[in-house]
């Protein structure tokens, strides 16, 4: 395929060089002076620096990343036309978060469309980024599926990092941008490897027509240990919903266009019936009527060697995981947002002793002096005006499930302050809902709960404790 790739900001700049080591046509746009002298393998007249003499970019602001691509119009198109005539796509990199690479739709309005098709690789922030950084990404992923370009090829920048644990501090940089070209490089270059000989060659037009089906892109590749249809379903499901790098959680039932490519040696398919082929793309077509689907099969000339299924598909729904980044921001945004504007207020009942009446009178109207919304509060009262259960139950299964500790804070010290709200149904179901996190965790608030006014808070916070600590169940 021939592929113009166009790189904005410092990440996008670096996947693009590495395109360009591949043998594509790349370009780069920069906003840093400093990105731009650090661009590599790719020639000065294929670069494109938008800011003035030693700017430092945008400073993470998107607005500014937007002024200075609407300003510059005019070069950026100037550069493009005299590539883009030749590609079969112009495929847009970036990575989301800062101020130059977020403003990829900016990028994408500037850009004319009607030359050729357009794809968006985009790499994710990780879960320790800022949140200010991780809200700009994902206002950037909005944008780009409101775009409707004709693919979008999500990176989870948490699954780069942790496949980059242990590579050097100056090899971690190069090694991951080589990690995120490589699926669609080793697609391309299948039908020119001379290890492989096509038996059903991979057709570059049918894989030009699943990346630029319109929709979201997986791709990847899985090892067998023999070549079965179930084994082969499996690697499918493996790659959309939990693939090495993308975002987890695409349902093969939502593909609308699928490649499917198996390499293996001689003797597996030798032994191999005709009718496996069949057989997979009738299964495939049953979870999924009216996908296009193409097979295509490659001998391994050298004996030995794994089998392989390489997938690429194009589907219509976007990953699942994608909507917890967007609860965890949240969550994290609120937390934030707390501890910035809104400190805890002083206690100081035990100086009104002479106003001690008037204080209950008031206490059944004003909120606890400790009661406080650092916590997401998502659908706090249910339709029959009470507390909402439901959203305990996500605040346990959200601590349960984060290995992040700033969210976890921020849902204990919601169930810490629910715990002295006035109305006895939140103590119960914040007591609750400490006792399923656990007992170790919420110790003293435990404690306090079983001298509740509420005999029925106070039987659930003594349950808790006991479960927790046997020896208080002797006692």
């Amino acid at each position: 395929m021939n592929i113009l790739a166009i790189g904005l900001g410092r990440t996008g700049g670096r996947l693009a060089g590495e395109l360009a080591r591949h043998g594509h046509a790349a370009l780069a746009i920069h906003t840093s002076g400093r990105a731009f002298s650090e661009q590599q393998y790719l020639a000065a007249e294929r670069c494109l620096f938008l800011g003035a003499d030693q700017t430092p970019g945008t400073g993470g602001d998107v607005e500014a990343g937007r002024a200075l691509i609407r300003g510059q119009a005019d070069r950026i198109q100037n550069l493009m036309h005299t590539q883009a005539h030749q590609a079969d796509f112009v495929l847009l990199l970036a990575g989301l978060g800062g101020g130059t690479g977020s403003a990829i739709r900016e990028l994408i309005e500037v850009l004319d469309r009607s030359q050729t098709k357009m794809v968006a690789l985009a790499v994710m922030p990780t879960e320790d980024d800022t949140v200010e950084r991780r809200t700009q990404a994902l206002r950037a992923v909005q944008e780009l599926t409101d775009a409707q370009l004709d693919g979008v090829i999500l990176v989870d920048g948490d699954k780069l990092a942790s496949k980059s644990e242990d590579l050097s501090i100056l090899d971690c940089g190069a090694r991951t941008d080589e990690r995120i070209v490589t699926p669609l490089v080793a697609l391309d270059q299948l039908v020119s490897r001379d290890d492989l000989s096509a038996v059903k060659p991979l057709s570059s037009r049918q894989l030009l027509n699943v990346l630029t089906h319109g929709g979201m892109i997986a791709m990847g590749a899985c090892s067998l240990s023999e070549l079965t249809v179930g084994g082969a379903l499996d690697a499918i499901t493996h790659v959309l919903a939990e693939g090495e790098l993308g975002i987890d959680g695409l349902d093969p039932a939502s593909a609308s266009a699928m490649q499917i490519v198996i390499e293996a040696p001689k003797s597996v398919l030798n032994s191999t019936p005709v009718q496996l082929i069949k057989t997979l793309r009738e299964e495939l077509k049953a979870q999924s009527p009216g996908i296009h689907l193409d097979v295509s099969v490659y001998q391994q000339l050298r004996d030995g060697g794994p089998i392989a299924v390489h997938v690429v598909a194009s589907c219509a729904d976007l990953p699942a995981r994608l909507g917890d980044m967007v609860e965890d921001v949240a969550h994290e945004a609120a937390a934030v947002k707390d501890k910035m504007r809104r400190p805890p207020r002083l206690d100081l009942s035990i100086l009104d002793v002479n106003t001690k009446s008037q204080s209950k009178e008031d206490s059944g109207t004003r909120k606890s002096p400790m009661t406080s919304d650092v916590a997401p509060r998502p659908d706090p009262v249910s339709e029959d005006g009470g507390p909402n259960a439901a959203v305990y139950a996500r605040l346990v299964m959200r601590h349960k499930s984060s290995s992040n500790d700033e969210l976890q804070r921020a849902i204990a010290r919601r169930l810490e302050q629910d715990r002295a709200n006035h109305d006895p149904r939140v103590r119960m179901l914040a007591v609750g809902a400490m006792a399923q996190i656990g007992a170790h965790i919420f110790d003293g608030s435990l404690v306090a709960a079983t001298e509740d006014e509420s005999a029925q808070v106070r039987e659930l916070a003594e349950r808790a404790l006991a479960s927790g600590h046997p020896t208080r169940r002797a006692l």
